[in-house]
């Protein structure tokens, strides 16, 4: 976003060498008005926890636009994708089952 002032859905697109394994597959796309991006490392396995990141624009209580970004993973193993975060205007949020990796 920073560099080309535009988000983009697909992995390649960002510079980045990420292909799929034996253990997760992974998948980008735009959110509503290309105002963020989810990128998604979905689980192949029921022992491996899914992660979801997001990249977004939010506004601050003073109107300035900003870059907010956020890696989940699943609290719990499962196969499959993470539930989405919680995107508004203002801030970009891990979903309930989920948590802030590093956390």
């Amino acid at each position: 976003m920073l560099e080309r002032a535009q988000f983009t859905n697909t992995v390649t697109q960002l510079g980045i060498a990420f292909s799929n394994s034996l253990n997760y597959s992974y998948s980008s796309r735009l959110g509503a008005g290309n105002q963020y991006a989810v990128h998604d490392a979905k689980s192949l396995s029921v022992s491996l926890r899914p992660c979801v990141g997001v990249v977004a624009i939010a506004q601050s209580s003073t109107d300035d636009a900003r870059i907010e970004s956020v890696l989940c993973e699943s609290k719990v193993a499962q196969q499959g994708k993470s539930e989405q975060p919680v995107i508004n205007a203002t801030s970009v949020d891990c979903a309930s089952s989920t948590k802030p990796v590093g956390q």
